[in-house]
Protein backbone atom coordinates (compact mmCIF):
# COMPACT_ATOMS: atom_id res chain seq x y z
CA UNK A 1 0.00 0.00 0.00
CA UNK A 2 1.26 3.51 -0.79
CA UNK A 3 -0.18 6.89 0.20
CA UNK A 4 0.63 10.57 -0.30
CA UNK A 5 0.44 13.31 2.30
CA UNK A 6 0.17 16.35 0.03
CA UNK A 7 0.90 19.88 1.26
CA UNK A 8 0.04 23.03 -0.68
CA UNK A 9 1.93 26.37 -0.73
CA UNK A 10 0.01 27.55 2.36
CA UNK A 11 1.26 24.40 4.19
CA UNK A 12 -2.26 22.92 4.31
CA UNK A 13 -2.72 19.14 4.01
CA UNK A 14 -5.08 17.59 1.42
CA UNK A 15 -7.84 15.30 2.70
CA UNK A 16 -10.29 13.35 0.54
CA UNK A 17 -13.71 12.26 1.84
CA UNK A 18 -14.36 8.55 1.25
CA UNK A 19 -17.46 7.65 -0.80
CA UNK A 20 -20.31 5.64 0.73
CA UNK A 21 -19.36 2.40 -1.06
CA UNK A 22 -15.74 2.53 0.18
CA UNK A 23 -14.23 1.12 3.36
CA UNK A 24 -14.17 4.01 5.84
CA UNK A 25 -17.12 5.75 4.16
CA UNK A 26 -17.34 9.43 5.08
CA UNK A 27 -13.89 9.53 6.66
CA UNK A 28 -11.00 11.71 5.55
CA UNK A 29 -7.92 10.16 3.97
CA UNK A 30 -5.05 10.95 1.67
CA UNK A 31 -4.69 9.65 -1.86
CA UNK A 32 -3.32 6.13 -2.06
CA UNK A 33 -3.91 2.49 -2.81
CA UNK A 34 -2.50 -0.96 -3.37
CA UNK A 35 0.83 -1.51 -5.11
CA UNK A 36 0.34 -3.29 -8.45
CA UNK A 37 2.63 -6.09 -9.61
CA UNK A 38 5.94 -4.75 -10.98
CA UNK A 39 5.20 -1.27 -9.62
CA UNK A 40 7.29 0.60 -7.07
CA UNK A 41 5.57 2.09 -4.01
CA UNK A 42 6.47 5.60 -5.22
CA UNK A 43 4.94 4.88 -8.64
CA UNK A 44 1.81 3.62 -6.86
CA UNK A 45 1.58 6.73 -4.72
CA UNK A 46 1.87 9.10 -7.68
CA UNK A 47 -0.48 7.00 -9.85
CA UNK A 48 -3.11 6.99 -7.10
CA UNK A 49 -2.65 10.73 -6.54
CA UNK A 50 -3.38 11.38 -10.21
CA UNK A 51 -6.27 8.90 -10.40
CA UNK A 52 -7.93 10.29 -7.27
CA UNK A 53 -7.22 14.03 -7.69
CA UNK A 54 -5.92 14.67 -11.25
CA UNK A 55 -2.70 16.10 -9.73
CA UNK A 56 0.25 14.74 -11.72
CA UNK A 57 3.77 13.74 -10.69
CA UNK A 58 5.11 16.83 -12.48
CA UNK A 59 3.06 19.07 -10.15
CA UNK A 60 4.66 17.77 -6.94
CA UNK A 61 7.99 17.31 -5.20
CA UNK A 62 8.38 14.21 -3.06
CA UNK A 63 10.39 15.07 0.04
CA UNK A 64 10.43 12.01 2.26
CA UNK A 65 9.15 8.47 2.42
CA UNK A 66 8.38 6.38 5.48
CA UNK A 67 7.42 2.74 5.77
CA UNK A 68 5.14 1.27 8.41
CA UNK A 69 4.53 -2.42 9.00
CA UNK A 70 0.96 -3.01 10.23
CA UNK A 71 -0.20 -6.33 11.69
CA UNK A 72 -3.75 -7.05 10.55
CA UNK A 73 -6.03 -9.98 11.50
CA UNK A 74 -6.05 -11.42 7.96
CA UNK A 75 -2.63 -10.34 6.68
CA UNK A 76 0.24 -8.04 7.55
CA UNK A 77 0.63 -4.90 5.44
CA UNK A 78 3.58 -2.65 4.59
CA UNK A 79 2.38 0.93 4.13
CA UNK A 80 4.60 3.41 2.27
CA UNK A 81 3.80 7.05 3.00
CA UNK A 82 5.23 9.86 0.89
CA UNK A 83 5.30 13.51 1.97
CA UNK A 84 4.94 15.72 -1.08
CA UNK A 85 4.36 19.39 -1.85
CA UNK A 86 2.82 21.15 -4.81
CA UNK A 87 5.30 22.90 -7.11
CA UNK A 88 2.67 24.44 -9.36
CA UNK A 89 -0.96 25.45 -9.17
CA UNK A 90 -3.26 22.46 -9.13
CA UNK A 91 -6.98 21.96 -9.30
CA UNK A 92 -8.27 18.97 -7.38
CA UNK A 93 -10.91 16.92 -9.18
CA UNK A 94 -11.92 13.88 -7.14
CA UNK A 95 -12.95 10.54 -8.59
CA UNK A 96 -16.63 10.33 -7.49
CA UNK A 97 -16.50 6.53 -7.40
CA UNK A 98 -13.98 6.77 -4.54
CA UNK A 99 -14.49 10.20 -2.93
CA UNK A 100 -17.34 12.65 -2.40
CA UNK A 101 -15.22 15.74 -1.76
CA UNK A 102 -11.94 17.14 -0.53
CA UNK A 103 -10.51 19.89 1.62
CA UNK A 104 -7.24 21.46 2.66
CA UNK A 105 -6.59 21.51 6.42
CA UNK A 106 -3.97 23.59 8.22
CA UNK A 107 -1.23 21.32 9.59
CA UNK A 108 -1.90 22.44 13.16
CA UNK A 109 -5.58 21.53 12.79
CA UNK A 110 -4.81 17.99 11.60
CA UNK A 111 -3.84 16.96 15.14
CA UNK A 112 -6.89 18.73 16.61
CA UNK A 113 -9.47 17.23 14.21
CA UNK A 114 -11.95 14.86 15.78
CA UNK A 115 -14.65 14.66 13.10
Amino acid sequence: MANVILVNNAKDVLFLKRAARMVGAGLGCGPGGMVDDNETPEATATRELEEETTITRKQINIHTAKEFFVCMPVENVMIHIYLASLVSEATVVVDPSEHTGYGWMAQGRVLEADD
